[in-house]
């Protein structure tokens, strides 16, 4: 505990909040006379010094946030509380999601366009206006398809028609499955559309096909497909462990 005290009050966050503020004026003495900013990786630990010192212009979630690899039965609002406490504190929260597609000792998978919208769902639920969304498929952009590895049609729907969010998260159902995980199903309204996701609940869950559950939906929406499709009105929609969904009003 001493040493934490000293870390976070005398060490990382005075360093990093001074190296922010130096960079404000950097437009005036760097050498190609343009703006820097500072991005620190938050990994997997989240402290509200993170936000409340200002000790960033970008927050990097990096491995954050992915409906498998992430659980919690509140770790929707919990991350959407982080990223409009960052908002409020004027730095934007950047999400690199991972693509995690099974669990370790589970059967079942998810295919890549399904974990890529699971994460851009997870996104739509907790972010703020000024938020950045990037999917952790290479960093290599000599590998040939680079660009269909980190994006999917989804993307460009939620992008383009969604609009803005119109509130906060919410709890749309809860329950248990039928392999007795208790599960809690979160959604976010959207000017044009509706988002759902049911995160893993549990580190000890898998997500097999049998966790699946049948969500009922506030009104009748059309589903969004990972490649950006639309598919026909429906009035709910089946989520196993770990996945999520796009809606449009109309599409």
């Amino acid at each position: 505990k001493e040493f934490e005290a000293w870390w976070w009050d005398q060490n990382l966050p005075p360093y990093l909040s001074s190296l922010k503020d130096t960079l404000q004026t950097s437009a005036t003495w760097s050498k190609d006379r343009k703006q820097k900013y500072l991005m620190i990786n938050v990994a997997n630990i989240w402290d509200d010094d993170l936000a409340t010192r200002k000790v960033a212009d970008v927050l990097g979630m990096e491995f954050q946030y992915n409906p498998v690899r992430n659980f919690g039965l509140d770790a929707i609002p919990k991350s959407y509380e982080r990223d409009a406490s960052a908002a409020k504190y004027g730095t934007t929260s950047m999400y690199l999601a991972t693509n995690t597609s099974s669990v370790s000792d589970h059967v079942g998978s998810f295919s890549k366009s399904e974990v890529m919208l699971g994460n851009l769902c997870w996104f739509l639920l907790s972010r703020s206006p000024n938020s950045i969304f990037y999917q952790m498929g290479t960093s290599d952009p000599a590998v040939t398809g680079w660009e269909s590895l980190t994006w999917i049609g989804a993307m460009d729907v939620a992008d383009r028609f969604l609009g803005e969010a119109v509130g906060p998260p919410f709890l749309l159902v809860k329950g248990t499955d039928p392999l007795g995980n208790v599960y809690h199903v979160y959604a976010r309204e959207y000017q044009a559309g509706f988002v759902v996701l049911r995160n893993r609940g549990s580190w000890d869950e898998g997500i097999e096909t049998q966790t699946a559950v049948n969500v009922p939906l506030p009104r009748s929406l059309q589903l969004i497909a990972p490649d950006g499709t639309a598919g026909p009105l429906v009035n709910q929609v089946t989520l196993r462990n770990g996945q999520g969904a796009l809606f449009m009003n109309s599409f």
